[in-house]
């Protein structure tokens, strides 16, 4: 066996589904489509990442303009603050 051939474990035939980040919640991807994702040292897959739709991308996209209107009225000092985590945000 290479390095490339691994024996699979139990534990490795099913792999772990990546969905989508939105609104600051996890979300499944209502597509049904995924994609490999893989380890680059074995190429083994590691992981199932979802693909959006439109619908789905139109509704990321959205989040993210609401969050930069938000984001941009911000202060430096809150800036700092989010992403030290020290202030509520």
């Amino acid at each position: 066996m290479s390095l490339t051939e691994t024996a699979a474990s139990p534990a490795e035939t099913t792999v772990p589904q990546i969905g989508h980040w939105i609104d600051g919640a996890h979300r499944a991807s209502s597509s049904g489509r995924t994609a490999p994702v893989y380890n680059p040292a074995t190429g083994a897959v590691r992981a199932e990442v979802a693909l959006a739709d439109q619908a789905e991308i139109d509704e990321a996209i959205a989040s993210a303009e609401r969050g930069y209107r938000e984001w941009s009225g911000y202060s430096i000092a809150k800036r700092q603050g989010c992403c030290s985590r020290s202030a509520s945000c």
